[in-house]
């Protein structure tokens, strides 16, 4: 559930499959209408401040840069503030005890597509 690595094809690129194949037809798919109005209703809840959206610097693939730009993009498109970093470009700042972004923005609200398992054997876990 921490790498949703699928959205990506499952959003997008199937809508536009169905628009070059099948013109004029229409799809039960709605996931990218959701995602956005999903971070609209989330946006109440936040923090004032942008979301962080953090990926690794190690995805040879690109998949989960990709993925990470997709939601990116469905929280900009809810009116939502966003900054694109890599998970190895957070910071901390010890004097004001918070998770800092490359500009030593604090970071309020994170989403994050890099596994837990790897998070709490990196050497800047502790």
């Amino acid at each position: 559930a921490d790498t949703p690595t699928s959205l990506v094809e499952a959003a997008s690129p199937q809508w536009f499959w169905m628009e070059e194949r099948f013109p004029g037809a229409d799809q039960w798919n709605s996931l990218h209408e959701r995602l956005v109005e999903a971070w609209r209703r989330q946006a109440e809840l936040l923090p004032p401040g942008p979301v962080h959206f953090a990926h690794s610097e190690t995805d040879e693939l690109g998949e989960d840069l990709m993925t990470v730009a997709y939601l990116q993009e469905t929280a900009e498109q809810a009116g939502l503030a966003t900054v694109e970093l890599s998970v190895e470009q957070i910071g901390w700042d010890s004097l004001s005890g918070r998770f800092v972004d490359r500009g030593l923005g604090f970071i309020r609200s994170c989403f994050k597509l890099y596994p837990w398992e790897w998070l709490v054997t990196d050497p800047f876990a502790p």
